[in-house]
């Protein structure tokens, strides 16, 4: 991963405060990969369980004009940190965090969390002066890393604040005190590096409960783990199903917001219905009118992999291919079976879902009994594990038929798809799915 940074001027001002004995002129970017170093950049030397950057050190010693080093080495232009180099990277950045004049706006959450930052960045950038984190680098050295390119007079900076372990969203809210947050959803993504379900939501509730007083935690109060929560922050709550601050109802392609605000629905967002009250909530809150709400999601672009729709061979195809838990995979077939095909078919492609530690089969199995209850006119599954997907389909209307190999699933599958069919797509994204319509 590397970095450009814009802000120079400040920057440069910071290190050099920082590391009196290290100055820097000029800085360019800073990169944690030796493949990547630019002339005048940083270089950030980690040590993890496969790679270790010291190594490389040498190689681009004459290319970078500063190296972060947790081995003690005696050179010029080498900062050696007694700390590990993961460390170096949030104390940059907690320092850059107290200089910088934006208000913070963390997400997290087990699904949506990307595309939930993409658009509310997307809506904020017409009127405020904002940034956000770079794709789904969401972690520990990521986000740091992705906040230091961020410039000390934006207004609002939306950060995406991911867990891989208990803890983690802690350790973020720290760096970045965040003043605004929201939780998309619980559930038992990535819950192979969790005790359990309860782990998951206490490591997720910190973002809730690292808000000041002043903060406004934006609750989704559909989720039985987000109600009546007792939190020392303003709370706004939206939902369909509960009553709420800002209360949805959605009929023919219309979100009916406490019966008087009334926003139509993208086509190509029609299955991302929650997203659409929550960002509204959120945009409402800071006070943005509805046409040019209306204006922003029009205009929005799904990132690849997370919900586009693509045209392949004349059919549609939602690619929602970049990952996949059980939470997640449930709420997009829910969200397909209420799309209307036009008397089209509907084709499900579902890849393995990775992390489920020991309750991988049951969760797998547990999808093949919910798609018994749907009405989908085929269901193809590929990998080692969503053969259990295809073995609990129990709906002999079902078209069902599992791979082990990609080229049969792709054989099988450009034979059934005719003109205007929907196509959905998902599952982690090792299984690499939408090579299903890139080849």
């Amino acid at each position: 991963m590397r970095i450009e940074i814009k802000d120079k001027k400040y920057f440069i001002k910071l290190f050099n405060t920082l590391f009196p004995n290290n100055t820097i002129k000029d800085i360019n970017g800073i990169t944690i990969d030796s493949r990547k170093v630019q002339k005048g950049d940083i270089f950030i030397a980690l040590k993890g369980e496969n790679h270790d950057g010291h190594k490389y050190i040498k190689t681009i010693y004459n290319k970078a004009q500063i190296c972060i080093s947790q081995k003690q080495m005696n050179k010029k232009n080498i900062i050696n940190f007694s700390e590990t180099n993961n460390e170096f990277i949030s104390y940059l950045s907690s320092k850059w965090r107290e200089h910088s004049n934006a208000e913070i706006f963390g997400i997290t959450g087990s699904n949506g969390k990307t595309t939930t930052k993409d658009l509310i960045y997307h809506i904020f950038q017409k009127k405020f002066k904002c940034s956000k984190s770079i794709g789904n680098h969401n972690n520990s050295i990521g986000l740091p890393l992705s906040f230091l390119r961020t410039k000390i007079s934006d207004e609002y900076s939306i950060l995406e604040l991911g867990a891989s372990k208990p803890g983690e969203i802690k350790k973020l809210c720290k760096i970045f005190k965040p003043q605004y947050g929201l939780i998309t959803n619980i559930s038992n993504a990535h819950i192979k590096n969790f005790a359990s379900l309860r782990e998951i939501l206490k490591t997720k509730l910190a973002i809730y409960e690292s808000l000041p007083s002043n903060g406004v935690a934006f609750i989704n109060n559909d989720s039985k783990y987000m109600q009546k929560l007792k939190l020392k922050c303003n709370q706004v709550t939206y939902g369909f199903k509960n009553t709420s601050n800002y209360n949805g109802i959605v009929n023919n392609d219309i979100l009916t917001i406490n019966k008087k605000h009334k926003i139509q629905i993208p086509r190509h967002l029609n299955h991302l219905t929650e997203l659409i009250l929550s960002t509204f909530a959120i945009s409402h809150h800071f006070k943005i009118n509805i046409h040019d709400y209306q204006e922003a999601i029009n205009s929005f672009q799904l990132p690849d992999g997370r919900g586009k729709i693509n045209k392949y061979k004349e059919s549609n195809v939602i690619d929602d291919s970049y990952n996949a838990n059980p939470k997640s995979l449930k709420l997009g077939l829910e969200r397909f079976i209420k799309l209307n095909a036009n008397n089209k078919k509907k084709i499900i492609i579902i890849g393995d879902m990775l992390e489920l530690g020991k309750d991988s089969i049951d969760e797998h199995s547990k999808i093949g009994i919910f798609i018994s209850k749907t009405n989908f006119d085929h269901v193809l599954t590929y990998g080692e594990k969503s053969r259990f997907i295809t073995e609990n389909i129990s709906n002999k209307k079902i078209n069902s038929e599992h791979f082990n190999k990609f080229k049969n699933l792709k054989k099988t599958f450009d034979e059934i798809i005719d003109k205007d069919d929907w196509v959905y797509i998902k599952g982690s994204r090792s299984m690499k799915l939408d090579r299903l319509f890139k080849t």
